[in-house]
C-alpha cells in the first residue's frame, strides 16, 4: 500500500502484505468512498470478497465471503 499526495500522486510505500487470494488479474482492490480505512479485495478465481481494514501502518482481513458462482467478483462496489 502506498500513500497518496494531496495532488493525487503516489507517495511512499507504507507496507507490503501478501493477500490471501490468488493474485494477478484475478484480484481487484476497491477502497471505500467514505473512509480510507476500508478496502474491498475481490478474487474472481476463488470467488471471494474480502474487506480489509487499514490502521495507518498495516492492514488485516476483517470479513471474508465466498460466493459460489462461476462469474463472481471481478470488482466490488461500496454501498453506504
Amino acid at each position: 500500500m502506498f500513500s497518496v499526495g494531496s495532488s493525487g500522486t503516489v507517495g511512499e510505500r507504507l507496507f507490503l502484505k501478501k493477500s490471501t487470494g490468488t493474485g494477478g488479474a484475478a484480484n481487484a482492490v476497491r477502497p471505500s468512498d467514505w473512509d480510507d480505512r476500508w478496502v474491498a479485495n475481490t478474487d474472481s478465481a476463488l470467488g471471494v470478497v474480502e474487506v480489509w481494514e487499514f490502521d495507518g501502518k498495516t492492514a488485516r482481513v476483517v470479513a471474508s465471503l465466498g460466493i459460489r458462482d462461476t462469474g463472481c467478483c471481478a470488482t466490488a462496489v461500496w454501498y453506504d
